[in-house]
């Protein structure tokens, strides 16, 4: 049946006006709010009170009820505030919350207390839209912003049109985490690209964010589609899952999906997961998948335990860029990427215990002119690897992978496969003059050349 039949007809063409700061706050205590459970409040219910007066709806909105139905219709509202133990939820993208002009956010939930998070927040079947095409740009001012919240599930919500963040997962006070966060089948359509990022994450554990669609998002001076950026020391980025979501002609100048760490971070991250992705036409200047602790990596640093699989990206920039401990990138497919992919960045940390293994680079460094460099790597696996028309086809433009400035050690290059229907490629692998290689701690063996030439220390 449908929600406009179980509530008592339908509500289109609708739009009210909600300006009290406190759209959904709870008038009533958490306790009070514990004990008794009503059944769904629809604010058709209450009317639409001519003189911009919403008190009945605020009265109502402050009950014990779970849930809050929002009929078909548009709702303006202005720095809303989003109660613990409550479900929000409509008809689809027939139902829209509309961010009032200046407002400094949509809606919003956290809790400033030490030690506490507001929990147990569903949404769906909702359309959140904000002002970017009227308004333009405007890098704090976020559709949803979560700070401290916990048990939090969004599912099926369209946001379009963010000035900021569609969605912000910012940092609380000290001690209080986000945690157990799920973002699912939801769409990120920034109109015109005037916006910040799809989702950002300041401070998270055991977020999921899954099979969601990023499209004209992020201008070219801010990070990507989906961005996490702790500001500080305390913040954690741990038990993070990005999977199967869509990006297309989204903007940046860190990555589609960043990683964008800082060096002062008490715990660095672990435990990402980063799989089943598409990504086509990318219009920034990133990677389509940034991840590096911006730090010295030794092996007395936490492992990273990253896993980049079974992604898809196509047209962009670079390909990778990636530090880390414990990394492990398997069975992707790049192509026609005009740079490189990067591992060991200087700046961006060593690459540490990590394979690539049953990869296709297709068509990659058609201007930088390497499909794969690599800058300081210990214990690197590069494993059943296709390298395909990698580079530009110049002469010192033109290799598969490329050593560059930096050192190496316990590096194995085995049964990878280099070829160059056209020409592209004319070195599988290049060692530069300023790199420098532990003797006798590499491996060549089982590699496919198809003629092309090869100056690994070990071939």
């Amino acid at each position: 049946m449908e929600c406009n039949e179980r509530y008592g007809g339908s509500f289109k063409g609708r739009r009210m006006l909600l300006t009290l700061p406190l759209l959904l706050a709870a008038a009533h205590s958490p306790q009070a709010r514990a004990q008794s459970r009503r059944e769904t409040i629809n604010i058709r219910d209450y009317g639409v009170p001519s003189n911009g007066d919403w008190s009945a709806f605020l009265n109502a909105a402050a009950s014990q009820a779970r849930q809050v139905y929002f009929p078909a219709g548009e709702y303006v509202i202005r720095d809303g505030s989003w109660p613990q133990d409550t479900e929000l939820f409509g008809e689809g993208e027939r139902t829209v919350l509309r961010m009032a002009q200046g407002a400094r956010w949509l809606l919003a939930s956290g809790s400033p207390a030490a030690g506490a998070t507001v929990a147990n927040l569903v949404m769906h079947d909702l359309q959140l839209r904000g002002n970017c095409d009227s308004e333009g740009f405007a890098e704090h001012v976020h559709l949803l912003r979560l700070a401290g919240v916990s048990d939090v599930r969004i599912e099926n919500v369209v946001f379009r049109g963010f000035r900021g963040d569609g969605l912000y997962l910012g940092a609380a006070s000290a001690g209080v985490h986000n945690r157990r966060v799920l973002v699912r089948a939801c769409v990120f359509d920034g109109i015109n690209h005037a916006n910040r990022q799809g989702i950002s994450v300041i401070d998270g554990e055991t977020l999921r964010i899954e099979d969601n669609s990023f499209e004209r998002c992020t201008r070219n001076n801010m990070p990507g589609a989906i961005d996490f950026e702790p500001n500080d020391g305390r913040s954690i980025i741990r038990d993070v899952s990005v999977k199967r979501n869509r990006f297309n002609d989204v903007g940046g100048n860190v990555g589609v999906i960043a990683f964008h760490l800082q060096p002062d971070m008490e715990t660095p991250p672990e435990d990402i997961t980063v799989v089943g992705n598409r990504s086509r036409a990318y219009r920034g200047t990133g990677a389509f998948l940034h991840f590096g602790p911006n730090r010295p990596v030794g092996t007395d640093m936490p492992a990273s335990r990253l896993l980049v699989q079974d992604n898809d990206a196509a047209q962009g920039a670079l390909s990778l860029h990636l530090g880390g401990r414990q990394v492990l990138v398997s069975n992707n497919r790049f192509t026609d990427f005009k740079g490189t992919a990067h591992l060991g960045y200087p700046g961006t940390g060593d690459a540490l215990d990590f394979v690539l293994r049953d990869n296709v680079f297709l068509r990659c460094g058609s201007v930088s002119g390497n499909g794969l460099t690599i800058f300081r790597a210990q214990n690197l696996l590069v494993e059943r690897n296709q390298f395909i028309d990698c580079g530009s086809g110049k002469s010192g433009a033109a290799n598969a992978i490329d050593f560059n400035r930096g050192k190496s050690s316990h590096v194995i290059l085995r049964n990878n496969e280099f070829s160059s229907p056209t020409g592209k490629t004319e070195v599988a692998v290049q060692k530069e003059v300023a790199h420098v290689f532990s003797p006798g701690t590499n491996a060549f063996e089982g590699n496919q050349l198809r003629g092309l030439r090869s100056w690994f220390p070990s071939s």
